[in-house]
């Protein structure tokens, strides 16, 4: 027989016949389209598990007596206790509730303590408060767990999206790397001023609403802003150990251990967190908001790296891409509208070169349309002296030029470009990027390329370098 037939020969639910099939009490078969198939035996056990449900036996007594390691009369003949203990505490109810009827008193004068102090005299028949009496708070440990996690996560995306706007450089630079390591504090402030907000409108945060969980106050609604704002610094505090790392650790594993054992949070004491439901489908919808934040994350910072004029370019639209990639690469070099290195930053300090400074660009223009970009520099005669072998300012110059022309994502062969002008300073070579033809032509005698600069070969008989390096549309 099928389910259905099962409610009706049995007079049990659908969710008690699934419950007591979990449980392990009942074994239909199934069928080849899986559906269950449940035989009169399984209606017979299905009885007998309503019928000493009902006299009040466990399931674990019910499972011990399927199993035939407790027999029938010696499972009621525990029971009789309990049952005495139950008829007691009945009869004691039914006598103070005689007792307060026949004093005729009111609630508004009820005076509770000489009551109280006759049940108080005899502790062990005396009736306890109702076990729902109590405020439980929510026992899901790993569900809170992840839905935290993933807030946590989203307030550190947020800075690391918000980190190249402040900064304007690439994540990498020593700038952004002083910031990132500024992380933990900063992820403090956000959480401290986002989370009050979103529980006062909300009820909930991003993590909580992806697991099913929300945040009500004593009287069921959504706490107010100072309750959000307390419950907030309650957790930083307790939760998250004010987010030092090592004591961050360690205050997870004790909230942890406290909401296993189902203990009151010490962030909980005038809210009450509360869960929808435990749909296994929620961590996926939780990793899977992650893997959105990593790609927005990526897909920004490939924005922020892309220079602020592409296609055409006047002289000064070009200048101003390189110094937009020089101050993203946490390079000091600058250019004015025409293509020469300034002297100044932006900040007005002066920028002091080791070595030669950096030689100026010259601008092919067609009307206002940059056409060209060139600069040639030669060394060598008797001089030893050391100077920049300029792949810096070439590798700066192709991304202006070049990056962002095609897309966000045309970076593949620009970055080929840029990786052997660093890698191959003083080799010749020609590519074509984006439309534009780079030619680098190269003629070195008696010099050692290291770290950007070039180094006269003591021995050499003669020491020359010639550099001739241009970017044309083509």
């Amino acid at each position: 027989m099928n389910i259905k037939e099962m409610e009706e020969r049995s007079g049990l639910q659908r969710s008690n016949i699934r419950f007591y099939e979990k449980e392990g009490l009942l074994h239909p078969q199934r069928q080849e389209n899986r559906y269950r198939d449940y035989s009169e035996e399984d209606l017979r056990q299905l009885l007998k598990i309503r019928l000493l449900r009902t006299v009040g036996l466990s399931l674990e007594e019910l499972k011990a007596l399927e199993a035939g390691d407790l027999s029938l009369p010696e499972a009621l003949d525990s029971y009789f206790p309990t049952l005495a203990q139950e008829e007691h505490t009945l009869a004691r109810r039914r006598e103070l509730c005689q007792q307060l009827r026949q004093d005729n008193v009111q609630y508004a004068t009820l005076d509770a303590r000489p009551y109280l102090a006759g049940l108080s005299r005899d502790k062990a028949s005396a009736p306890a408060l109702p076990t729902q009496d109590t405020l439980r708070p929510l026992q899901a440990p790993w569900q809170r767990f992840f839905a935290r996690g993933f807030d946590l996560f989203l307030y550190h995306g947020l800075w690391m999206l918000l980190l190249p706007l402040l900064c304007r450089t690439s994540p990498s630079s020593s700038l952004a790397q002083g910031w990132i390591a500024a992380s933990p504090i900063i992820v403090f402030f956000l959480m401290l001023g986002l989370e009050p907000v979103m529980l006062h409108f909300w009820g909930t945060t991003p993590g909580k609403w992806l697991m099913g969980l929300s945040v009500r106050d004593c009287n069921g609604q959504k706490p107010s802003y100072m309750d959000s704002a307390y419950r907030t610094w309650l957790v930083l505090l307790y939760g998250l150990g004010l987010n030092i790392p090592f004591v961050r650790l360690y205050r997870l594993y004790k909230s942890y251990m406290q909401c296993s054992d189902n203990s009151c949070l010490p962030w909980e004491e005038d809210t009450v967190e509360q869960q929808k439901d435990k749909k296994p489908w929620r961590v996926a919808a939780v990793a899977g908001a992650a893997a959105v934040v990593v790609i927005v994350f990526f897909l920004a910072s490939q924005f922020a790296s892309l220079p602020p004029n592409r296609g055409q370019l006047t002289g000064a639209e070009f200048s101003e891409n390189y110094n937009y990639v020089a101050r993203y690469m946490d390079f000091t070099d600058r250019l004015d509208d025409k293509g020469h290195h300034r002297s100044e930053q932006d900040d007005g300090s002066v920028i002091i070169y080791v070595t030669d400074p950096p030689i100026d660009f010259v601008y092919e223009e067609h009307g206002d349309i940059l056409t060209g970009v060139s600069f040639a520099l030669e060394r060598g005669g008797t001089s030893e002296k050391i100077f920049s072998d300029q792949s810096t300012q070439m590798a700066l110059a192709v991304i202006a030029y070049t990056r962002g022309r095609s897309g966000l994502f045309d970076d593949d062969e620009v970055k080929e470009v840029v990786d052997f002008l660093v890698q191959h300073p003083i080799e010749p070579f020609t590519r074509t990027v984006n439309g534009v033809e780079i030619r680098c032509e190269i003629e070195s005698a008696g010099y050692w390329a290291a770290d950007g600069i070039l180094i006269p070969q003591p021995d050499a008989p003669t020491h020359s370098f010639r550099l001739l390096f241009s970017m044309q549309e083509q």
